[in-house]
């Protein structure tokens, strides 16, 4: 970005900062960098009125402050409106940890070093795809399709609904990206109720799946309620999606604009 339009950009943001400005996608930290020189707590009267926290201590102790920055009240801007609790994302201690207890068990050692070798041949066989044309789109033929088929390993879907589940996952990111209310509203009923169906099979016979550790597990002292099981469900399924695709695909950028790295990461001997 030229330099004028950084420093026009930097200032206007300084006031009216907003997440989703178009400027923000292809490389944001130069932006960052230019907005926190001038203030490091830019606000903005977007979406109801926030500030936003650039510099690193403030986001540290905002983060370990929950008594004065508390998660409870919504953690999105703009606030969304959820007809369930977004747990764990919007707690806090003590029933943050207690959520996140709950299920600690899924990532035992054991259990994801017995889920590699299906995750290995999931992405090799994608690759096998396109690595005989020479070229590919990294984000379409491999960040995209592989995180929610995992996931749905990880949870302990079963098998024969991964696809359904994978559909799922990416009409409710579509919908969402296009502003489609009504058919994000359609999905999300289809997933819940895929969710529901599973909590209920899962009732007298335990599995090593999430739906068991919901059922059988206690938060804090208690058990969860329909509406949080739920909520967590859904949870998993979107956010674990987007940010592993998210963070693949910009990983295998940033491995693209610095070819070097791929040396310097490569294991040694190989």
């Amino acid at each position: 970005m030229d330099p004028q339009d950084l420093e026009a950009l930097a200032e206007r943001m300084t006031t009216r900062f907003d997440h989703f400005d178009a400027s923000l996608v292809h490389d944001p930290y130069p932006v960052y960098r230019a907005i926190r020189e001038r203030c490091p707590v830019p606000s903005s009267e977007n979406y109801g009125g926030f500030k936003t926290l650039l510099a690193y201590d403030d986001i540290c102790a905002a983060a370990t402050s929950p008594q004065r920055f508390a998660s409870r009240h919504g953690t999105t801007i703009p606030w969304l409106g959820n007809p369930l609790p977004v747990v764990p994302i919007e707690a806090d201690p003590p029933e943050h940890m207690g959520y996140r207890s709950l299920i600690a068990p899924l990532f035992a050692k054991s259990r994801t070093a017995a889920l590699e070798p299906t995750i290995r041949r999931m992405v090799t066989e994608a690759v096998d795809r396109f690595a005989a044309l020479g070229t590919a789109d990294l984000a379409a033929g491999l960040a995209h399709p592989i995180p929610p088929v995992v996931l749905a390993l990880f949870i302990g879907l079963p098998r024969e609904d991964w696809l359904d589940f994978k559909d799922w996952v990416e009409r409710i990111l579509t919908t969402s990206a296009a502003g489609d209310m009504e058919g994000l509203f359609a999905v999300v009923g289809e997933l819940l109720g895929y969710f529901q169906k599973w909590f209920e099979s899962r009732r007298g016979t335990p599995g090593d799946d999430f739906a068991t550790l919901a059922l059988t597990g206690e938060m804090v002292g208690r058990a969860l309620t329909p509406e949080e099981m739920l909520g967590y469900a859904f949870v998993l399924a979107v956010a674990g999606h987007e940010t592993a695709t998210s963070g693949i695909g910009n990983m295998l950028l940033q491995l693209g604009r610095h070819p070097r790295l791929v040396i310097s990461c490569w294991p040694t001997g190989r």
